[in-house]
């Protein structure tokens, strides 16, 4: 029942970010959607996932979801590696409204 429910919750976090509007949260809130309790019970939260299912997932393109977790690794909340990604910071991921702060102009 546990089970059941930790996937219920993993299911409405997935349609409560497809249905948030810019690409870059629609994304952090689907990566955050893969981590539960149940799931992923230790401390480092690492996805080996291709990011063609992940294209799948956050149903975006290829080029979007590149251009995403590129924003959202400056932003330092993720890692990227090879078939991989890292949620450095999965709170932050969680309440991502998609505004990154302008960089500094000197």
């Amino acid at each position: 029942m546990q089970l059941l429910a930790e996937r219920n919750l993993q299911l409405m976090n997935l349609i409560t970010a497809q249905q948030h509007s810019g690409t870059v949260a629609r994304v952090a809130r689907c990566l955050a959607a893969l981590i539960t309790p149940l799931n992923f019970p230790f401390a480092r939260h690492w996805l080996n996932v291709p990011q063609s299912e992940l294209t799948d997932y956050c149903n975006v393109s290829r080029s979007r979801l590149s251009e995403a977790l590129s924003q959202l690794h400056r932003a330092g909340l993720i890692e990227v590696g090879y078939r991989s990604v890292q949620l450095v910071d999965l709170e932050g991921l969680r309440s991502f409204n998609g505004l990154l702060e302008a960089p500094a102009v000197t």
